[in-house]
């Protein structure tokens, strides 16, 4: 989060002020946005980097020191399609491949937004001031964005392109005990989600680990299923395009792997180990989710995903990996220090 570290140093009365602007004002009329000076340099390595796939294959979305990038899924030079003083991440392509949705705070705190493919045309879905948003997720239709929404309780909220206050989606067992969790992912037609929730297992090595487990909410009738049980626990589901399969990160000794469940069989078997670190120890939960974000090619033949600090296509069959060269301009904002 280096611009927030940039910034740290803004009176209160300044970030107060900009709660209170219209969301136009607090994009194009930020307090600092005049006297901010340019940190520029070339990365060819990002860390918690969130990839989503474009439907046509073409390009990654991708999420690096708080602005977004578009790559060509054979690599080069990253085109940066976000910026200024606000802190976007999390994005997450349409299904119609029209639109994008991301978590930003450049309204003066973290909400859920969208905007148009090339990141134009930003428009504000959420609007809260205590609560924080993480792992927003596109129902198939392309009209609806699911996103954990974390305040004083953890909810799965839905909410509209076209505007509207979010609503809640409740499961028919709900209780204060299993909350709704993390990192939720539609099945192909959109009757149900799968996402990380704060359960154990019976062959948990600690008694507060893991902490999570993948867990299918049936849309219908909000009955739930717990899919993984394993002493890794289960963190950031994805369902193939057939909706035949489940990729979902779990830990192993003391490192992080995505494994592949045959969700007809209930075959299940390791697809990448390791990957990076997970976040499961924080189950509050952390801001940028419980893993980065990752996604199928259109046929369900690879994923997509940042591991060690580069891009990776993983063949879903044979776990092969070719890797995917990227440089990328970065140009941060720094607000001056006004103490």
């Amino acid at each position: 989060m280096l611009k927030k570290i940039f910034n740290f140093h803004i009176p209160l009365a300044f970030i107060i002020s900009g709660l209170v602007c219209s969301t136009t004002a607090a994009a194009d009329e930020l307090p600092l946005q005049e006297s901010t000076d340019q940190l520029s340099f070339t990365v060819t390595e990002g860390s918690w980097v969130s990839v989503s796939l474009t439907p046509d294959d073409a390009y990654l979305v991708f999420d690096l020191l708080g602005d977004l990038y578009r790559l060509p899924v054979t690599g080069g030079q990253a085109q940066r399609i976000t910026s200024g003083m606000g802190f976007d991440s999390q994005p997450v392509v349409s299904p119609d491949g029209q639109k994008i949705a991301f978590i930003t705070d450049r309204s003066g705190k973290d909400n859920l937004w969208i905007a148009t493919i090339d990141g134009s045309n930003p428009i504000q879905l959420s609007d809260e001031t205590y609560a924080s948003f993480i792992s927003p997720a596109w129902n198939p239709e392309s009209n609806a964005v699911v996103v954990t929404r974390s305040s004083q309780e953890i909810e799965l909220v839905q909410y509209h392109v076209d505007g509207g206050s979010g609503v809640t989606i409740a499961q028919s067992d709900d209780d204060s005990s299993n909350p709704p969790g993390v990192g939720a992912a539609f099945s192909p037609d959109g009757m149900s989600l799968y996402f990380a929730e704060e359960l154990g297992s019976p062959t948990a090595p600690t008694d507060n680990f893991p902490t999570t487990q993948i867990v299918r909410l049936d849309l219908g009738n909000g009955a739930r299923l717990q899919i993984t049980q394993g002493e890794g626990g289960g963190v950031r589901p994805q369902v193939s395009p057939d909706g035949k399969h489940l990729i979902y990160g779990t830990r192993y000794q003391a490192q992080t792997g995505l494994r592949i469940r045959n969700l007809e069989t209930g075959d299940d078997r390791w697809l990448a180990y390791p990957i990076q670190r997970d976040a499961q120890e924080n189950f509050r939960p952390s801001s940028r989710g419980m893993l980065p974000g990752y996604s199928f090619s259109s046929d369900g033949s690879e994923i997509f995903l940042s591991t060690n600090g580069q891009f990776q296509r993983i063949n879903t069959e044979s776990g092969n990996t070719i890797t995917i060269p990227f440089s990328a301009d970065i140009a941060l904002g720094i607000g001056p220090d006004l103490t």
